[in-house]
């Protein structure tokens, strides 16, 4: 089930139920059975990007005191916590871009070494000027 909702401050906020499903060592979303079958499995990227928002949105909330309770709190090392931490703020092109796996030689770890919050200087680091 899909819900919408505007909030006071002009932004939309979109839920979409989804279980996060355990294989053998890999994790995946999967949608309710009543929305039917799903085309395709998420890609990893998808899955850490997704979650990178989640784990951004908990520490600007204050539901985890800091990145150290949050690594506990998901049940990861600080270490992988703290590059996928970098995701959200890459370039809306960028991420479209990985997304559909059109970044020649880009891999999470090389996406996680941008450290610039601006667009203009990601873009120049991967080429995409």
């Amino acid at each position: 089930m899909v819900r919408i909702r505007r909030l006071d401050n002009g932004n939309v906020r979109v839920h979409i139920d989804c279980r996060l499903r355990t294989g053998s060592v890999r994790q995946y979303f999967s949608m309710p059975k009543e929305d039917g079958p799903r085309d395709e499995e998420p890609t990893p990227f998808a899955e850490i990007l997704a979650r990178s928002f989640r784990w951004k949105d908990m520490l600007l909330t204050g539901t985890c005191g800091g990145k150290t309770a949050l690594a506990q709190a998901v049940g990861i090392h600080k270490s992988n916590l703290i590059p996928a931490m970098r995701l959200p703020y890459l370039s809306p092109v960028i991420v479209e871009k990985a997304m559909d796996g059109e970044l020649e030689g880009a891999s999470f770890r090389g996406l996680c070494k941008i450290r610039s919050p601006f667009w203009y200087d990601q873009h120049k680091a991967l080429g995409l000027d």
